[in-house]
């Protein structure tokens, strides 16, 4: 008496886990590049404005003006950068 053959099984793959990085697109690497690039100009406005002379900045009217300006556009793009992280690990 022989046995039966024994059916052919291919390998599972497990499932991909949450874990697993999937492939980005062309437009997702873009739009990641931009936003690297506004961030570290963010950073590097910042920098810049903390080295400004305090007096030189309550002096002038103009001056504190722009500074105040480019400190908004700094904490915006900050608020930006953060929500952007949140929703992209919410969708994760």
């Amino acid at each position: 008496m022989s046995t039966p053959p024994k059916p052919q099984t291919q390998p599972e793959t497990p499932p991909p886990t949450p874990q697993e990085q999937r492939e980005m697109t062309p437009e997702q690497r873009e739009f990641l590049d931009k936003m690297n690039k506004l961030i570290t100009s963010a950073q590097e406005l910042s920098y810049a404005l903390a080295l400004l002379p305090t007096n030189l900045v309550e002096e002038n009217q103009e001056l504190k003006e722009l500074v105040e300006s480019a400190r908004n556009v700094v904490r915006a793009t900050w608020e930006f950068h953060k929500y952007i992280k949140s929703r992209a690990r919410a969708r994760a």
